[in-house]
C-alpha cells in the first residue's frame, strides 16, 4: 500500500538532484516544470502497465 506514491516521491526527489547538479555527467541535464510533472505521472503508473514516453 502506498508504494507507487513511495517511487513518485524517490524519483522526484532524485529528479531534482540532478536538476540541480553543476558538475559531472549530468550537468547539462535540466528538467522544465512539465518534464517533472511527466516524471511524476510515470513514476505513479510504473506498476499499472505500459506508460508511453
Amino acid at each position: 500500500s502506498g508504494h507507487s506514491f513511495r517511487v513518485s516521491r524517490l524519483t522526484c526527489g532524485l529528479a531534482e538532484v540532478v536538476d540541480k547538479v553543476d558538475t559531472g555527467p549530468y550537468a547539462e541535464l535540466a528538467f522544465t516544470r512539465e518534464q517533472m510533472k511527466e516524471i511524476r505521472y510515470a513514476a505513479l503508473l510504473h506498476d499499472f502497465g505500459k506508460v508511453g514516453v
